[in-house]
């Protein structure tokens, strides 16, 4: 027992004298300078998670801010917008009734303009063979027909007001009032005597006296009177020309290059009478300008007279009623997906 307590003794001594302890510390210096340097590492580390922690909550957090500002600022450009086309909504309901309006109000006035032409069975019983080729642009019409019989002659007109739609609807009251008028009340039978009382009696309604007169509306017409019992027929045209085809022959009679209506100068306009001798199968056309201006075709052109005599010359000897049909499929053709630039009118009638 005494011997384990020397030796005891003498391990502690040995271990605990200062020789001992530099050589242990000497020996355990590069592993205390590899651990000091991890912790330094460690702390260092530590310290950078913390700041990129910290600024990341920061970052985070204006982010977050950012975000609120932006849903709030698109939650308040959303109510405008929603109270913006709730208000287009509103005004989109109030134009469409009021196009439902004006469109119902046309539509009621094309039937008053419909009821002013001649019917188609009165304009059969004075005119057996013919045909009318009618294509308003828009509902109503600024070309109208006018065909009427006074006592041994029958009246025919093809007239083209300026404008289409409700303007030239307009003209085209006026102009078929002034012809009833002219013919029925003043007596007036020869074309051009009634195209200078027309072109008179248009400018008197629409205070056309001075050339500063801002209303230049007008008329274009062909207009023929066929005297039955003589087998005579008169013809007057303002712009729109006659044509007559005889023996596959077609002859064109001329128009004055004047508008009825529409102030020119301080010279009256007088129109000229052409008088012809009618024989039987006799064919006559008069027109407006609406067939032979629309565009159309490959190169979307002009259709032009010359293609209308050519297609009239070729269908002479058919049926009128073929002949309409004819010259409708071939404007529609012709037209195909563009759009009728103006009312369309075309006549037709074969002396029996």
């Amino acid at each position: 027992m005494k011997i384990y307590s020397f030796l005891l003794i003498v391990y502690l001594l040995f271990h605990t004298s200062p020789v001992f302890c530099q050589s242990s510390l000497e020996a355990e210096k590069p592993e205390l300078i590899k651990r000091l340097e991890y912790e330094k590492q460690q702390a260092v580390s530590a310290e950078e998670s913390k700041v990129v922690a910290w600024f990341a909550a920061i970052g985070l957090l204006l982010a977050a801010g950012i975000l609120f500002k932006r849903i709030k600022d698109i939650q308040k450009h959303q109510k405008i917008l929603d109270e913006k086309n709730c208000l287009l909504e509103n005004v989109n309901a109030q134009l469409s009734q009021k196009n439902k309006d004006i469109t119902d109000s046309i539509a009621y006035a094309k039937k008053i303009q419909d009821a002013l032409l001649p019917s188609m069975s009165y304009a059969k019983n004075i005119l057996p063979e013919h045909f009318i080729l009618f294509k308003p642009k828009d509902i109503v019409s600024g070309d109208f027909y006018w065909i009427e019989e006074w006592k041994h002659q029958v009246f025919i007109a093809a007239v083209d007001c300026t404008g289409h739609g409700v303007p030239g609807a307009f003209m085209s009251i006026l102009g078929s009032d002034l012809l009833h008028e002219i013919i029925k009340d003043h007596g007036i039978t020869k074309p051009a005597a009634i195209l200078n009382a027309m072109d008179k009696g248009l400018a008197k309604i629409l205070h056309q006296h001075t050339a500063s007169n801002e209303v230049k509306d007008g008329m274009d017409i062909a207009f023929c009177a066929i005297d039955k019992r003589n087998n005579l027929l008169e013809y007057a045209g303002a712009f729109n020309p006659l044509w007559l085809i005889r023996d596959n022959t077609l002859q064109e009679f001329t128009a004055d290059k004047q508008p009825i209506g529409v102030f020119i100068d301080d010279q009256p306009k007088l129109f000229t009478n052409h008088e012809i001798k009618l024989l039987p199968g006799d064919l006559i056309y008069i027109f407006s300008d609406g067939y032979a201006d629309q565009f159309g075709g490959q190169h979307g052109k002009k259709f032009r007279y010359k293609q209308l005599e050519e297609i009239v010359l070729a269908n002479c000897s058919k049926p009128l009623y073929v002949q309409k049909d004819i010259l409708e499929i071939k404007f529609d053709e012709w037209k195909g997906d563009l759009e009728q630039v103006d009312d369309m009118l075309v006549i037709g009638v074969r002396i029996p």
